[in-house]
């Protein structure tokens, strides 16, 4: 299932992707089509191993899939892989650099030095002002998530994909820092496809939570996500939050069983 739109952002059609060889291949995305508006914020949720890491990286050109056509801002995903930025469950941080210069080096990459001002306008917005000295060794869970999502921030991106960016926090800090990361996403304007196991966490941050099922992975539906903006944590106990949660369940119920639900 799948929005119809005009002019989406990001536009899937039909993908398809297996890993290995004919003979011992295995399916892990079937027949997706998705579309996400510009500015849009869409999570993806569904068992483990349904292909939404492999949707995610197909979207960002970092796989070439089996089939489908993939378009961001209506050109092949693959050329805009420059103005994509992603943020992963492990920060991957460079241990010999520091805040500043692990910020910096998708800067370097690009356009082969970092503008200092450039890097210290990125981590005031994270909230790391002052900490563009210290190492990854010297940071806590929390800053070192931030200091990723610098990173991908520091280049400006159209598109931000974000793979369990929270998954590796700890409960208390996972729902500080989802709602820091809706706070990002508002100043940035950036559109997001965001892959989260959490319904809560897709409910509070999305404008939509897509549902994938078992492998091989399919969309078997979608819930807008109609809450109020900008959002606060009171409003996971209002009977608005816990129909979109029971409804994004429902789906997820479907999709285990791997078919697409009755209504």
């Amino acid at each position: 299932m799948s929005r119809t739109m005009g002019d989406p952002h990001i536009s899937v059609r039909g993908l398809a992707h297996s890993y290995g060889s004919n003979g011992g291949a295995t399916a892990a995305l079937d027949s997706v089509d998705l579309h996400v508006e510009r500015g849009e914020f869409v999570s993806v949720v569904g068992p483990s191993g349904g292909g939404k890491t492999t949707l995610l990286r197909c979207i960002g050109g970092l796989i070439e899939p089996g089939a489908g056509r993939i378009e961001v801002g209506g050109r092949p995903a693959a050329r805009r892989s420059g103005e994509i930025g992603y943020v992963f469950q492990d920060p991957s941080l460079l241990p010999w650099r520091t805040v500043s210069g692990n910020v910096a080096l998708p800067l370097e990459i690009g356009g082969g030095r970092a503008d200092p001002a450039r890097v210290a306008e990125t981590l005031d917005a994270v909230g790391l002002s002052g900490f563009g000295g210290h190492y990854p060794h010297q940071l806590s869970g929390g800053m070192a998530q931030r200091t990723a999502f610098a990173r991908a921030l520091a280049m400006d991106p159209d598109v931000l994909l974000m793979d369990e960016p929270l998954g590796a926090l700890d409960e208390i800090t996972r729902a500080d820092m989802s709602l820091y990361l809706l706070s990002l996403w508002e100043r940035s304007g950036s559109t997001v496809v965001m892959v989260t196991h959490s319904v809560p966490e897709a409910v509070m941050t999305s404008d939509r939570v897509v549902v994938m099922s078992s492998r091989p992975g399919r969309i078997v539906g979608a819930v807008d996500i109609p809450l109020q903006r900008p959002r606060e944590r009171s409003l996971e106990d209002t009977p608005e939050f816990l129909a979109c949660s029971s409804r994004v369940r429902s789906l997820l119920l479907a999709g285990s069983n791997n078919g697409a639900p009755d209504h």
